[in-house]
């Protein structure tokens, strides 16, 4: 099996809906401290850019950033969206940058409010036709314990809760 350039930890944000990853462009403002991870687009055999990268910005009540698209297959899981736009920050400025662990955003909002990327959701959901276009954040009681985020039906048979889950319909305004 491919091995993935990188492992990053990610804030999966159903407030916005563009996918951007901490990259070896990196080198100014508030750029992942020495233990976090960053995606090196160099490492990947499936990265692709433009002749003329086409430049993102991304503002935040608690910072910004900017970089270049590309395109790389992503993994989430044991699933893989190929051919996926996605941000590499050149310069991060702002306090939630230093202060989390963050080495990525992957927006799961609608496709209108993506600046510039198509939403990883999208893609992931038509191209595994099985799978409902859902997702369900799992928290668990203990912090410590972490969470989990599970794609697609099925996750109210994992013994994950108590009692019946609770579906919220998600309808975006027009």
């Amino acid at each position: 099996p491919v091995q993935p350039v990188a492992d990053l930890r990610v804030v999966y944000d159903t407030g916005s809906a563009d996918l951007w990853v901490f990259s070896d462009l990196c080198t100014t403002g508030t750029c992942p401290l020495h233990n976090q991870h960053i995606f090196n687009h160099t490492l990947s055999t499936t990265f692709t850019t433009a002749m003329h990268p086409e430049i993102f910005d991304a503002e935040y009540n608690s910072g910004w950033l900017t970089g270049r698209l590309g395109v790389d297959d992503v993994r989430v899981g044991p699933s893989v969206v190929h051919a996926q736009q996605l941000g590499l920050v050149s310069e991060a400025h702002g306090e939630a940058f230093l202060s989390l662990p963050v080495e990525g955003v992957v927006g799961l909002g609608f496709s209108d409010l993506a600046i510039k990327t198509r939403p990883l959701f999208d893609p992931f959901a038509s191209e595994k036709s099985a799978m409902k276009p859902q997702f369900v954040f799992f928290l668990h009681r203990d912090p410590c314990m972490g969470g989990a985020l599970l794609w697609g039906e099925g996750s109210e048979h994992l013994g994950l809760h108590d009692g019946d889950a609770r579906w919220f319909p998600v309808v975006q305004e027009k």
